[in-house]
């Protein structure tokens, strides 16, 4: 049975505190998510940051993508994600087109 993975989630309101906490942890976790609030407060340079930090790391934006998945995830991609995330009531397509910029893609699952 394979080890599984520890995740933490940077959902911070803001850079400099997500860096400050990603500090105590980010050395002993398997993959740092770049929260969806974090992402919207600081764009693609927070995942810059991260991926600056912590080069080794596998890195998930949470974009929480509906729309226009193939562009978000490039765009994600490019600034150092190797995973993001689309929202559970994507359409097919839209998680299809974000499988084919990123390494992987996680779907949301939550509500009824």
């Amino acid at each position: 049975m394979a080890r599984p993975n520890l995740q933490v989630a940077l959902d911070h309101s803001d850079l400099p505190s997500a860096i400050k906490d990603v500090k105590n942890v980010g050395d002993i976790v398997d993959i740092i998510e770049v929260g969806t609030i974090l992402l919207l407060q600081a764009g693609d340079q927070a995942v810059k940051c991260i991926r600056a930090m912590y080069p080794d790391k596998k890195i998930v934006a949470d974009t929480k993508c509906a729309d226009a998945g193939g562009t978000l995830a490039e765009n994600v991609q490019k600034a150092g994600a190797d995973w993001t995330t689309v929202i559970c009531c994507a359409t097919i397509p839209t998680m299809k087109a974000a499988a084919e910029k990123i390494e992987e893609v996680q779907v949301e699952l939550y509500g009824d």
